[in-house]
């Protein structure tokens, strides 16, 4: 494996292997990485465009609600995913901001299209999930649009305590953060529906 130096980025990073055998770099957030983290929500923006209108229909800009997201020293933990040869991003984890409830994160992970079910988003949450722990986080609180059921109610079978939210199949969902490595039964189930498109998680509101 080479080292941070060879691979024309700078630590602290960690390199992990994705499901296929490429490497992947992640590491926190730094002041100057804006432009990438523009770049994932502006694709992400278009994307939900292209599915609500089978069109873009837009300029290329990033909804208001969203651009806090894009400014590190706005949110209070964010991880990056990026192409160590390229130094494109991949993916992005961040906890947006404090919660009201001290023991509560709202959680947020995006993984660039053409880069998903290869455990980028796995890697990105673990490593959250890490951090949120050491904030004395005990839950992610998720806001997600019910597509299937059956995932939902799989989610309650893992313990998951899931609450009517702001829509009519919009469901807020406390997922335990777990205390060791890894993500869980819980998380990883949530991980799971959500890859598969049975779940689908509302942008952080501000």
């Amino acid at each position: 494996m080479r080292s941070g130096t060879e691979l024309a980025l700078t630590p602290p990073l960690e390199l992990e292997r994705m499901l296929g055998g490429d490497l992947v770099a992640i590491r926190s957030a730094e002041a100057d990485d804006g432009a990438l983290l523009r770049e994932l929500m502006l694709e992400f923006a278009q994307s939900r465009r292209r599915g609500r209108r089978g069109r873009l229909g837009f300029g290329p800009r990033i909804p208001k609600a969203l651009q806090p997201l894009t400014a590190p020293a706005r949110l209070e933990e964010c991880l990056l995913a990026i192409d160590p040869h390229t130094g494109r991003g991949l993916g992005m984890a961040t906890i947006p901001h404090a919660s009201e409830d001290a023991a509560t994160a709202a959680p947020w992970v995006l993984v660039r299209e053409g880069f998903r079910r290869r455990g980028i988003g796995t890697a990105l949450l673990e490593r959250l999930a890490a951090r949120a722990r050491a904030r004395d986080y005990e839950r992610f609180r998720m806001r997600i649009v019910v597509a299937e059921q059956r995932m939902l109610e799989l989610m309650r079978g893992v313990g998951v305590t899931c609450r009517q939210g702001g829509g009519r199949r919009e469901v807020d969902a406390d997922v335990p953060i777990p205390e060791g490595e890894g993500l869980g039964v819980a998380l990883g189930a949530a991980l799971w529906a959500v890859a598969r498109g049975g779940l689908q998680p509302v942008p952080p509101r501000w």
